[in-house]
């Protein structure tokens, strides 16, 4: 089963309650002589009401859910032989929309699970909330059937009143938007244009309207407004505010369009939203196979599908991605990378530069579902081609005449084998006066030379990025500076080598920039802690400091940041944005991310660490999930490589992939070159109230020929001070 539980099914206490909206008719109504006349009109749709129908005949028909439990309104385009009163439906009016929202929050249950379908169009207009926002920002809204007449949008501050009220009640609430807030030029209202049609406007409703907003003082008490933010497009990266307990899967970001497509089906064409369309057959074969599907799972398998659409939308998630559709339960959580296409013998996956890809890589294929990778076999094993900024192009290493029992699909998933060419750390030993260490130190030169990711250099001459050497008879790591860094406490050989593989990995993304400078979006933005120059790349600060951050878009176009966090136990995680893969920030607009910084507690009583943050600025949409990597274990334990078996490649590949913690800096609430490019920020924390020097300290945890992080000293000496 997809996770759906009837509400006849006895061994389940929660039921589940379907909100369904298709909106394809705005009547263009005239106002009243004394009403403001809006200066946007919305043309009608094709597909909205098919996909409500759609959704509610896989409920119905293949989950057996009740009518009971289905609230459906849709508006569809009278015909040459209808009328608007001849049709049995129930409009989606603003009223009846408000209506349907109220009643299913007051029919439900606390641990019900609720899901709200939305098709139509979305719509920005000028902002009911001016004390909330600012007097100039726009509400993202979506659009009812009455807009022309009554001029009431549903605004995203009043929506996520509704659904503030249902996780307050504690349901589980999951929103989907096949919307989007702005056309393009593809968009033709012409009755005989068959072409896709976007589900938005050219331009916001600039409309003023007299009329008090709804909810003011409950979105104030509910913390739902966000008064830090200068203009509503701070607000997210999708329409509505960042969801707070609820999962929202929206058709895609805000500055592509949600278009409706076509197909014929016995002489008569057929339209639905894209996403709807994708979505539904997805969840299909999910039952058809009896699978369960998670929330993350069904996004990346809508990203695979309408990446191929011409032109292509990116669907953007945001909540809990283990969580079950239909479902309270948590599912598995999938760590793979993205199969975007398959087609004869070429492969495309969604892994490039950005992401340390590289020509001639392996990766083997697996069925989206597949969590154990190691005692499941792969469906294909593929080959890097040609690595491109944030996609790869690979071939099947199979023969050709055997490509015909390949049963690989779109959305299935790619493990790494083998790295082509791997970024080695050197690492020197140093000499021990016992012979029990002495072995200890010998044997693990011995395993190293095995490795293509740790080089062992001969003496303490040569140039090193580590030392290694006994204390307690454990192994130790310093820098080059011959400062004591974390690492497991442990006297086996082969875990420290373990570990060493591990900081191999970690380096080498730290130090990952676009070595295309063309291409390198460099002087299109600002990244930098708020109260600083922007050319300041090293800071010192005293635990539990709070600071902001601050990303400017110097743009003339969108751009999408990530921001990682490169921990002091060699984790990597991601900490803004923290409920989904990226945040789009419109040209000319900024983005503040409030921080606390929180010290591991295995280094509370360390005398200082340093945490690096690295910044992914991005113009097209990218996850970077599958290059995060777990803090490791200092007491001795290994879990940075829990999947590890016979040490055959493909178990080591998962001991590099790593699933996000808790630990970490924590927010306070066709081949061609894509650009990109990454910005890195070093943190030197110290203990509170500490008396050490800081300025000495600035360089202690870089490498002494690091080319990507900005030397401490030379930036402390720019300022008037000596290190």
């Amino acid at each position: 089963m997809i996770g759906f539980t009837s509400r006849h099914d006895t061994a389940s206490s929660s039921e589940t309650w379907f909100v369904i909206i298709g909106v394809d008719f705005y009547p263009p109504q005239k106002r009243a002589d004394n009403e403001p006349e809006q200066n946007v009109q919305y043309p009608n749709l094709r597909g909205s009401v098919q996909d409500a129908c759609a959704l509610e005949d896989f409920l119905v028909q293949e989950l057996k859910v009740d009518h009971d439990h289905i609230v459906k309104l849709t508006s569809s385009v009278p015909t040459n032989s209808t009328s608007i009163s001849d049709t049995l439906e129930e409009p989606p009016t603003y009223d009846n929309i408000v209506r349907a929202l109220v009643t299913v929050e007051e029919r439900a249950q606390t641990g019900d699970v609720v899901h709200i379908h939305y098709s139509g169009h979305g719509g920005r207009a000028k902002t009911v909330y001016p004390d909330l926002k600012d007097p100039g920002a726009f509400d993202e809204s979506l659009v009812p059937s009455d807009i022309h007449t009554s001029g009431l949008y549903l605004r995203d501050l009043e929506f996520a009143v509704y659904l503030n009220r249902m996780v307050q009640k504690g349901l589980y609430v999951t929103v989907v938007l096949d919307s989007c807030h702005s056309g393009s030029a593809t968009r033709n209202s012409n009755e005989s244009y068959t072409g896709p049609i976007a589900r938005g406007i050219e331009k916001p409703d600039e409309t003023h309207y007299e009329f008090q907003p709804a909810h003011t003082q409950e979105i104030i008490d509910a913390g739902l407004a966000k008064y830090s933010c200068p203009d509503a497009r701070e607000m997210g990266n999708i329409w509505l505010l960042e969801p707070r307990g609820y999962e929202l899967l929206a058709a895609c970001p805000a500055h592509q369009v949600a278009y409706e497509c076509c197909e014929t089906q016995n002489n008569k064409t057929i339209y639905n939203g894209a996403l709807t369309r994708n979505l539904l057959e997805i969840m299909k074969d999910a039952l058809l196979n009896n699978l369960p599907i998670t929330h993350g799972i069904l996004h990346q398998q809508l990203w695979a599908k309408l990446d191929k659409h011409n032109p292509p939308q990116t669907p953007i998630f945001a909540g809990n991605q283990k969580r079950v559709m239909f479902s309270t339960e948590n599912g598995p959580d999938i760590s793979g990378i993205k199969v975007m296409n398959i087609r004869k013998n070429k492969v495309t996956i969604a892994v490039g530069r950005i992401h340390g890809a590289q020509k001639d890589s392996e990766y083997a294929l697996y069925r989206w579902n597949v969590t154990d990778f190691a005692n499941t076999p792969c469906t294909a094993k593929i080959r890097i081609t040609t690595a491109e900024d944030q996609r790869s192009e690979a071939e099947f290493m199979e023969d050709s005449s055997n490509l015909s029992s390949i049963s690989a699909k779109d959305g299935y998933q790619a493990i790494l084998l083998k790295q082509a060419a791997v970024r080695k750390i050197y690492v020197n030993c140093f000499p021990a006066s016992r012979s029990q260490q002495g072995s200890a130190l010998e044997e693990l030169g011995r395993i190293l030379k095995n490795s293509n990711q740790v080089m062992c250099v001969a003496n303490e001459d040569e140039h090193a990025d580590f030392h290694i050497g006994i204390q307690d008879n454990k192994f130790s790591l310093c820098n080059t500076k011959k400062k004591s860094l974390p690492c497991p406490e442990t006297d086996d050989p082969q875990i420290f080598t373990d570990f060493l593989k591990h900081l191999a990995q970690f380096e080498m993304l730290r130090k990952l920039a676009n070595p295309v400078q063309e291409y390198s979006l460099k002087d299109r933005y600002r990244f930098k802690i708020t109260s600083s120059d922007s050319s300041d790349k090293v800071h010192n600060f005293e635990n539990t400091t709070e600071f902001e951050l601050l990303f400017e878009n110097l743009h003339t176009e969108p751009l999408n940041l990530t921001i990682l966090n490169f921990s002091p136990l060699w984790g990597i995680y991601q900490m803004f944005p923290e409920r989904s893969a990226f945040e789009t920030i419109d040209a000319g607009r900024s983005q503040e991310v409030p921080v606390i910084i929180e010290a591991p507690p295995e280094l509370e009583s360390s005398s200082s660490h340093t945490e690096f943050l690295k910044a992914f600025i991005t113009v097209e949409c990218t996850q970077l999930g599958n290059i995060l990597l777990e803090d490791i274990d200092i007491s001795g334990g290994n879990n940075w490589n829990a999947g590890r078996g016979d040490g055959d490649s493909l178990d080591e590949l998962l001991s590099q992939l790593g699933l996000p913690t808790l630990r970490r800096l924590k927010l306070k609430s066709s081949t061609r070159n894509v650009p990109w490019a990454t910005e890195d920020l070093t943190l030197n924390i110290f203990p509170k109230d500490s008396t050490e020097d800081k300025f000495f300290d600035a360089k202690e945890y870089m490498s002494e020929n690091d080319d990507v992080f900005f030397d401490a000293n030379e930036c402390l000496k720019t300022r008037g001070l000596q290190p």
